[in-house]
């Protein structure tokens, strides 16, 4: 997954599976990288909901805090599947 904002690059891998008429599931979240101006602090990653529930998908990535300049933002990635697609 690659998400690009506010001048910096978050990035990681994910397994998943893709269940055709079941319920989908995140195997691992892997591989974070974040390159840009400021400096990063990870707040969490991995897995939040490993397997879609009924009316709720499956998800995981990355939150963390983006200083630069004298401020911090919160900033996150999360991919999500469900209903056999995925999607961030």
């Amino acid at each position: 997954m690659h998400g690009f904002s506010f001048g910096f690059e978050l990035v990681f891998k994910a397994d998943y599976t893709s269940v055709q008429g079941g319920y989908d599931q995140i195997d691992r979240i892997y591989g974070v990288n974040f390159a840009g101006f400021g400096s990063w602090s990870p707040i969490s990653s991995g897995i939040f909901r490993k397997k879609e529930q009924a009316g709720y998908s499956a998800y995981g990535g990355v939150k963390g805090a983006l200083s630069s300049n004298g401020l911090t933002k919160s900033m996150y990635l999360y991919l999500r599947v469900g209903n056999d697609t995925a999607w961030i």
